[in-house]
């Protein structure tokens, strides 16, 4: 078994593709060539540190924390996820549903909207969540992703289906005060599903549950930290030929370049946003969010007037000082409408707003992603964006202020300066 392990996901991103590069076996599953290593096992040993810092590779965080709301939120609707980015359309069979999207099976086991049926649904999370209340030392803190009455071969070679799940079973343990997570899986492309996706899926359900916990108000969980998040998989994998070829080009001739080292820096910040809610309260914020927030981020001719923009802003930041939204949750909305403005156009509103936000490594990973895009803005209307590299530099001067190590500031200002 091929085995790997690390507290730095940035790291691990680097010695997988360039070990699977060497030592991969080459096969082509759905006529796709490919080389993989199985089975794979990696373990994330600090699961909080969830964002990536690989030279060339822009990981979309704006959609990965929104995708982690829509998860979370149990929802399988194409379209919500779309205005994030267009490119999921392409798994949805019809159009409107996901055939097996994590948070419907998670949070409603049973149900499939694609098909229309609903069987003795079971919120898996609030499951797993007591029986761990209920013995700190359990091993029945099992949830169930793939679903044979759905993802069967009806369904992948008669009907040709396009969303088949990739991660199949999910289970906690909480040993020497920490929350562990294993997830297994069939298959997992490292480039768009092991650290484009999946990293920050399954760490924010586990953040989430070790919330849960934490708040529970029971005295033996009150010192419970997180633990490592173990992913264990039988096809660990890139593509040769399409999909995620150009990702690990693009990795590798960056490295010829700049010195490998740089995959050692985490950039860290001294306050981090981490969740802090207990199961109610979280639940409460989902309906918040959903009744009294989302019509606004999602409403394209709402988010075209800069006022009514300044208004949804108060409104959340309301929200947070009541404590509906605690500093996780705070700081990802306010990002999710960050790119809202981005996509209907107003590129400049999603950097202010961006740049606006705390220190951390989200802000990091999200100016990274935006770092070209304010470069085209400048080059192509330099006078009515003058102010922006000046607003760039600010940020960065801030974030450099933040951070836990010092060593990571030299290539900071290489990551990230214009």
């Amino acid at each position: 078994m091929y085995s790997i392990t690390s507290d730095n996901p940035t790291e691990l991103y680097f010695k997988a593709l360039n070990d699977l590069v060497e030592y991969g076996e080459e096969c082509s599953p759905r006529g796709k060539l490919i080389k993989e290593l199985r089975p794979a096992a990696i373990g994330f040993r600090n699961p909080l540190n969830r964002v990536t810092f690989l030279g060339s590779r822009k990981i979309n965080g704006f959609f990965q924390l929104a995708e982690s709301l829509w998860i979370l939120s149990g929802r399988a609707d194409a379209e919500w996820l779309s205005k994030f980015n267009l490119n999921m359309m392409q798994f949805s069979d019809d159009g409107k549903w996901f055939n097996a999207p994590y948070g419907e099976r998670l949070r409603t086991w049973g149900k499939n909207a694609l098909h229309n049926v609903l069987i003795n649904p079971l919120d898996q999370m609030a499951d797993a969540y007591i029986k761990m209340l209920n013995d700190k030392d359990t091993r029945q803190a099992v949830m169930v992703i793939s679903n044979p009455s759905f993802d069967n071969s009806v369904y992948t070679v008669t009907e040709n289906g396009r969303d088949i799940a990739c991660n199949l079973v999910v289970t906690f343990k909480i040993r020497k005060d920490k929350l562990d997570m294993t997830v297994f899986n069939r298959s997992n492309d490292l480039n768009w599903g092991t650290f484009g996706a999946n990293l920050c899926q399954f760490s924010t359900i586990q953040e989430t549950m070790l919330s849960w916990l934490k708040n529970s108000g029971e005295e033996e969980f009150s010192k419970l930290e997180i633990g490592t998040y173990y992913q264990i998989t039988d096809s660990l994998h890139i593509y040769l030929d399409s999909y995620g070829a150009k990702c690990t080009t693009d990795i590798l001739e960056y490295y010829k370049t700049h010195l490998s080292s740089g995959v050692a820096h985490q950039f860290e910040c001294v306050k981090e946003p981490r969740m802090n809610q207990n199961n109610e309260e979280f639940d409460t914020m989902l309906l918040t969010y959903w009744q009294s927030v989302d019509q606004y981020v999602m409403d394209d001719s709402y988010l075209g007037d800069k006022n009514n923009v300044n208004d949804l802003l108060r409104l959340v930041a309301d929200l947070h000082k009541i404590h509906v939204l605690d500093d996780y949750w705070f700081f990802a909305i306010k990002a999710m409408i960050a790119y809202r403005l981005h996509k209907i156009g107003n590129t400049k509103g999603c950097v202010e707003l961006m740049l606006s936000l705390d220190s951390c490594q989200w802000k990091i990973s999200l100016m990274y992603f935006m770092k070209g895009h304010v470069s085209k803005l400048c080059e192509a209307e330099p006078e009515e964006n003058s102010e922006l590299p000046k607003k760039w530099k600010d940020a960065i001067d801030g974030i450099v202020e933040n951070l836990k190590d010092e060593g990571d500031i030299e290539y900071l200002h290489e990551y990230l300066d214009l």
